[in-house]
């Protein structure tokens, strides 16, 4: 059972994030408040959140992500392929190319991707390395294609690990 403590704790843990477009922050943290919290207990939640409400500040970019991150949680839990335009951070030129998305995360304010590039020359040899990181704010367009692929056990994300491993401040593949 999700308590009006809970409910409390995940807003202002949300509001303070800056991780989403204002619409659609504010949009999940009301649904949270109507939907987990008593109706006598609202208002009050409400007045406790309404400074982080009105001074909530978007992420520079003010992309709703929300989409793109469900369209890509279906990528990975389906093994879908991915057509994407990508745009390098202080780079004007955008990249395409198809990629195997196998996990996404969220840290230091901003979702990633990670993502087996699809090299033209072998699609077999895919998995011999280790997957890239995307930002996924840096993704400018996605298509969802009909192509699958399989990922092996032992090449399966491990999102602690690779939290490890990469620097997310250069993950700008």
């Amino acid at each position: 059972i999700v308590t009006s403590q809970d409910v409390l704790t995940i807003c202002k843990i949300f509001l303070e994030s800056g991780s989403l477009a204002k619409k659609e922050m504010l949009k999940i943290v009301d649904n949270l408040v109507q939907c987990c919290v008593p109706s006598d207990e609202q208002k009050k939640i409400m007045t406790l959140i309404a400074n982080e409400r009105f001074h909530y500040e978007e992420p520079e970019h003010g992309r709703e992500l929300q989409p793109m991150i469900w369209d890509f949680a279906d990528a990975v839990y389906y093994q879908k392929m991915v057509k994407v335009k990508y745009k390098k951070e202080n780079l004007d030129n955008v990249i395409e190319k198809t990629i195997c998305p196998t996990g996404m995360l969220f840290k230091e304010g901003n979702f990633y991707l990670t993502a087996y590039a699809v090299s033209e020359k072998n699609v077999s040899d895919l998995m011999k390395n280790d997957p890239k990181t995307y930002r996924m704010d840096f993704i400018m367009k996605y298509q969802l294609l009909d192509e699958h692929f399989h990922l092996t056990y032992k090449k399966r994300y491990e999102e602690e690990e690779f939290r490890k491993r990469v620097d997310f401040h250069s993950a700008n593949n």
